[in-house]
């Protein structure tokens, strides 16, 4: 397993949603609606015999707006949903598929996301990997 593929293919998943500015990494400023993937806050080793695999959670960012409004709600609904073309969590899972491993979107969290001190309505999207 190697952490900058899986963080890659994310991000390449990301870019599969209409319209969403996809940075491989936290940037120093974003014009919404954007999206980044966020390193890991620990990896879990050797959760098998013999080096079976390694799991890790990933967070996925999505800002679209610096203020709620009609259009803001619906895209923060249409980035989580399940059903949508703008879909987070059909892009990643539909996109991924690394060797073996398991990839799946967990959770959405609604709430403010905060970029280079500029505060935007957002979601952050939890994604849970085990390689």
């Amino acid at each position: 397993m190697d952490l900058g593929d899986v963080m890659s293919l994310i991000g390449d998943a990301l870019s599969d949603v209409p319209g969403l500015r996809v940075y491989p990494f936290p940037p120093d400023s974003a014009q919404p609606p954007f999206a980044f993937v966020a390193m890991p806050e620990s990896i879990e080793y050797d959760l098998t015999m013999k080096r079976g695999f390694d799991r890790f959670t990933l967070k996925v960012y999505v800002g679209v707006a610096m203020v709620v409004d009609r259009a803001a709600q619906a895209a923060l609904c249409d980035y989580s949903g399940t059903s949508t073309a703008g879909s987070i969590k059909t892009a990643v899972e539909a996109h991924l598929s690394i060797g073996h491993s398991g990839v799946r979107v967990t959770r959405a969290d609604f709430g403010d996301i905060i970029v280079a001190g500029q505060q935007y309505a957002g979601v952050v999207f939890t994604i849970d990997v085990a390689a």
